[in-house]
């Protein structure tokens, strides 16, 4: 539309960033244009739609890949009154979460804001980042280490794109205090879950990105896993300093076995420490 393009965030020879989403082989999928956040009747559109969503009695609202800065990265229209093209995506995206948080906030303290895409700054404004990419899953090029460290007061998830984790992606989010988070997407997922069917290798054919543990879903006795991701919710359960505490990491305690990972969490007056034999 006329306005749509007016508000879209434009390459430096005036074409505007699009975005195609896809998630079907036999499917061509939707394009979309990319939005200037700098923009002012953007960014009250972005607010005006998150009210929209909180007014419906929803229990919060997650933005899919905010987190990332969005696919263009920055804007060259200058219509849009900002200056420098690559100060747009990052500004721009904060001051929309920022109002939108106020705005939420105001009419319910416990209306849970989550973003997909970890990073300092929208985390700040966020009650839950469901974080993606290495450094949440067990990986040997994964350092979640850092960020927790640094910005222990951080709720993130590991993002596991499958209705059921093994017990290495479960034993490393436990040690590294991240959230779990399991993912419901495509129909043969919700009818394993529900206990009705046993999945094929054929049922996710035509899924461009499908769980990456499709052996594990149509092989493995996957009730196993659910019943350890649950003992492991009930640890927690039990020492709350592992979800509340501050995440140290090999602060407060030696150990002299490589054998092993150990993480530990400080409270008020605790300090817990996860061991991990792998």
């Amino acid at each position: 539309s006329e306005i749509g393009y007016k508000l879209s965030a434009k390459r430096d020879n005036g074409i505007e960033f699009t975005e195609r989403l896809r998630k079907y082989h036999d499917h061509s999928g939707y394009i979309h244009a990319v939005m200037c956040p700098l923009t002012a009747q953007w960014s009250s559109k972005f607010v005006e739609l998150g009210m929209y969503a909180a007014g419906l009695n929803a229990d919060g609202l997650a933005y899919e890949q905010i987190g990332f800065g969005g696919v263009a990265g920055y804007c060259f229209d200058t219509s849009h009154g900002h200056s420098n093209p690559a100060m747009v995506m990052g500004p721009g995206i904060l001051r929309n979460i920022k109002a939108i948080r106020a705005k939420v906030k105001e009419l319910d303290g416990d209306f849970c804001l989550a973003a997909e895409g970890l990073n300092d700054s929208i985390s700040q404004y966020v009650d839950l980042t469901y974080g993606s990419g290495e450094g949440c899953k067990c990986d040997p090029n994964s350092f979640p280490e850092m960020f927790r460290y640094t910005f222990p007061e951080v709720v993130f998830t590991n993002q596991h794109s499958s209705p059921y984790m093994d017990y290495t992606q479960a034993n490393f989010a436990l040690v590294n205090g991240l959230r779990f988070d399991i993912e419901c997407r495509y129909h043969p997922d919700a009818k394993l879950l529900a206990g009705h069917t046993r999945p094929t290798k054929g049922d996710y054919a035509n899924i461009l990105q499908p769980p990456e543990n499709i052996g594990m879903l149509i092989g493995d006795s996957v009730e196993q896993y659910g019943a350890y991701l649950k003992t492991l919710c009930e640890v927690r359960n039990r020492y709350p300093v592992l979800l509340t505490g501050r995440f140290v990491d090999t602060d407060r305690f030696k150990i002299d076995n490589d054998q092993v990972e150990a993480k530990a969490f400080v409270g008020d007056a605790e300090l817990a420490v996860v061991v991990w034999n792998h």
